[in-house]
């Protein structure tokens, strides 16, 4: 609802006020003027109904006169390429005082006998109708603020309402992947295999994988973290993946520690390590590197995560995961904020994160 009033407004800006609802309110502001005439207790007791309908009419086609004036001047307005609600504004009372002034020189040209050539009659009806157009045109402007207020009010709800089930189903692939069968009993069996044959190394990788199935609990269904939480995180994850892989996995972290503090949303890196692993590493005999980078290039957040795996072909049906991660990206910071998946020059694939610093920031 805000977008559709945001693309209104900017036709307003671009095509100007819509002139036939712009001239219906000159007619009706000229209509309740004219009235005036007809509140005189003295011209029913002396007039015919036949004069006062006459007389009323005559005053109604001055009425009309001025307040046509003033609605072209407004249409005209409208027309100039003025985006800014300040000089929206400005242009307005311009053309309403050109207007009032313009229909009052016709009114004195139509009608040249007519008791109007005083000019501080002249300049008092001006004045007159400058601040009833006025009124007007702000009481509309104000009741379209309000209206677009509530439109975009309601738009936040519904975005956060879309974040809110985007960070549920992440979060639900998280646990899923925690307790997946298979990711659960290599796990339990490495750390079996460990206890005989390396006890220090079966209680480390026990307490990692604790830490790691701990931490992702404890996020809850917030939708955002901080970068140092997800780094976190993954090392705790890529603790538990390491021991199982053995030689096979090797991690590199390139991580700026000014990084650490920025906004970032939560399980994000997780899908990122998880595609690389599955899709990237796990199907490669040798394995692979794993590569782990954050820095700020540019005013932007670049978060990356590279493999040296099967590349983009293999991953190319990503499926959810990411498909919920680059919308979750859009709803949380628009449309500034990036995700790419790109082939790596040596063979293996880097998937990129971009959110501009000034989002990311707490």
């Amino acid at each position: 609802m805000a977008d559709g009033y945001a693309a209104s407004d900017r036709r307003v800006a671009r095509d100007g006020w819509p002139a036939l609802s712009i001239f219906a309110w000159g007619g009706a502001i000229a209509l309740v003027m004219s009235s005036e005439f007809l509140a005189q207790p003295f011209i029913w007791r002396s007039w015919g109904l036949g004069d006062i309908a006459l007389g009323w009419a005559v005053i109604l086609g001055d009425r009309l006169i001025v307040a046509g004036a003033i609605a072209a001047c407004i249409v005209a307005a409208g027309r100039a390429p003025a985006r800014s609600p300040a000089l929206r504004a400005t242009l307005f009372c311009a053309a309403v005082l050109a207007g009032a002034a313009a229909g009052e020189a016709l009114r004195g040209l139509l009608d040249p006998q007519g008791d109007r050539p005083d000019l501080a009659a002249v300049v008092g009806r001006t004045l007159a109708w400058s601040l009833a157009a006025t009124a007007v045109g702000g009481i509309l402007a104000a009741w379209r603020h309000s209206e677009a207020a509530a439109a975009r009010a309601d738009a936040a709800q519904i975005r956060a309402a879309q974040l809110r089930q985007l960070t549920t189903a992440t979060q639900l692939e998280a646990l899923q992947r925690q307790i997946e069968p298979h990711f659960l009993f290599n796990t339990l069996a490495t750390i079996k295999r460990l206890g005989l044959t390396s006890p220090q190394e079966g209680r480390r990788l026990l307490s990692r994988f604790l830490a790691f199935t701990s931490a992702a609990l404890a996020m809850g269904i917030d939708a955002e973290t901080t970068l140092g939480q997800e780094l976190d995180l993954a090392k705790a994850y890529l603790d538990v993946c390491a021991a199982r892989m053995g030689p096979r996995l090797t991690v590199v972290w390139a991580v700026d520690p000014q990084c650490r503090d920025r906004r970032f949303p939560a399980l994000m890196l997780g899908t990122l390590l998880e595609n690389a692993l599955k899709h990237g590493l796990a199907p490669m005999a040798v394995g692979g590197v794993l590569t782990i980078s954050a820095r700020t290039e540019g005013r932007v957040l670049q978060v990356s995560v590279t493999d040296t795996g099967a590349g983009v072909t293999a991953q190319g049906g990503v499926g959810i995961g990411l498909a919920n991660l680059t919308a979750r990206l859009r709803l949380l910071y628009g449309a500034r904020a990036r995700f790419s998946l790109e082939p790596r020059p040596g063979g293996g694939v880097r998937a990129t994160i971009g959110i501009p610093d000034d989002l990311a920031a707490r």
